[in-house]
């Protein structure tokens, strides 16, 4: 479950979900209407922090990978600015999704691939592009910056192995 908080704009916590007095390691009765920094007073300068100053001005953020100082753990998270009828900001909605359990898969998946020397690719049909992992290019000598689309993929497969490779991808689409 994602962690969900609410702060005013004096930055005191309106409310938390459980989810997130689990990381803040409290009961709500010593969290509510306390303010952000009086409670973790480490906090202040932070990335964390001064994304909060921000949704208190206005600004929605959204970061992919934001890393926790305080909880050291990365995480998925918006701040989105709550804003009454009169469209000032009276509360920031802050939501974060715990994505460290996941960042350090894909960082043992990458690292195996390496040692293995094998990659992994994706293909959208539908756009007919490609997503290879960073092995994949270096398997072909390419570099990870150039597009890749599934006609560019086949040019790169040795000729005799084409007609397997098309075989097996033909059987893959219609067994769907």
């Amino acid at each position: 479950v994602d962690a969900i908080a609410v702060y005013d704009t004096d930055m005191r916590i309106i409310t938390l979900n459980q989810t997130s007095l689990d990381i803040f390691g409290k009961p709500a009765e010593q969290l509510i209407g306390k303010k952000l920094l009086d409670i973790i007073p480490q906090m202040e300068g932070s990335k964390g922090h001064r994304d909060l100053l921000s949704a208190i001005n206005g600004e929605t953020i959204h970061n992919k990978i934001y890393y926790s100082e305080i909880s050291h753990r990365y995480y998925e998270n918006s701040l989105m600015p709550l804003k009454d009828e009169s469209n000032n900001v009276f509360a920031v909605l802050v939501m974060a999704h715990d994505n460290t359990d996941i960042l350090a898969s894909t960082q043992k998946l990458k690292e195996a691939q390496q040692i293995a020397q094998i990659g992994h690719w994706d293909w959208d049909v539908i756009t007919n592009e490609l997503t290879w992992s960073d092995n994949m290019y270096k398997i072909y000598g390419l570099d990870a910056e150039q597009s890749i689309n599934y006609e560019r993929f086949i040019s790169l497969v040795h000729p005799d192995d084409r007609p397997n490779m098309q075989a097996s991808i033909e059987f893959a689409l219609q067994s769907q």
